[in-house]
């Protein structure tokens, strides 16, 4: 009897029963591990870097239209300047044109290059400063002995990005001929120019001339343009 009434009742042992219950699953609830959320990286979009198209030059030329009444054209192979003589470690040249002139006597030839490079138009560029590339790139099998009256022609700087001139005389078979050069660049082309005359006359057309002429033809290709 005693004991009997000393046991709980069955209430009591439910309402026991669910609080030991409760207590055991917080308890694993505390041991289970929280999930860590892992965070994915947005991709980051990277443009595309297109390369500038190179210019078309073959039509960098200068044509019998471009220059006065009686020059004519002639193979630039009968004068050994063909684009292959012409080039060198520094630059590979593209077009060449030649023009001669019988009365009075005269030449205009020139030749064409493409310069790809940022660092290499700025070496093109200081290269224009020294008159000794002038030389070396339009004249360089001409022995120096040969040369009189060497001197810049600072007239030629308003062309291309950059330009610069000069001008000599040299005795070619008896006769003193004058040598007007001509170098500029306009974005990725360069050019190259000579007008020879005999020393003394006046040309019937000026290195000035030429110059402007090939700049409008190299502004003409250039995609800016366009």
């Amino acid at each position: 009897m005693i004991l009997s009434a000393c046991k709980p009742s069955q209430a009591e042992l439910d309402a026991q029963a669910t609080q030991v219950a409760a207590d055991d699953y917080s308890t694993q609830t505390a041991l289970v591990p929280t999930a860590t959320k892992t965070l994915i990286p947005t991709p980051t979009n990277t443009p595309t870097i297109t390369p500038t198209p190179l210019p078309d030059i073959s039509a960098v030329v200068l044509t019998l239209e471009d220059l006065p009444p009686g020059f004519e054209e002639i193979p630039p192979e009968e004068l050994g300047f063909t684009a292959e003589d012409l080039s060198s470690d520094a630059f590979t040249v593209e077009n060449v044109f030649t023009f001669m002139q019988v009365e009075p006597l005269g030449l205009v030839m020139g030749f064409t290059t493409l310069i790809t490079s940022t660092v290499d138009q700025l070496s093109f560029d200081v290269a224009l400063t020294q008159p000794e590339f002038l030389m070396e790139a339009l004249i360089g099998g001409m022995e120096s002995s040969d040369i009189q009256d060497q001197r810049e022609l600072p007239g030629l700087a308003v062309y291309g990005d950059t330009s610069a001139g000069l001008t000599l005389a040299t005795d070619l078979g008896g006769i003193v001929m004058r040598m007007d050069l001509a170098v500029l660049r306009r974005d990725a082309v360069g050019a190259f120019l000579i007008s020879m005359y005999v020393d003394g006359d006046i040309p019937t057309i000026t290195i000035d001339e030429i110059a402007s002429k090939m700049d409008e033809r190299i502004i003409e290709v250039l995609p800016s343009s366009k």
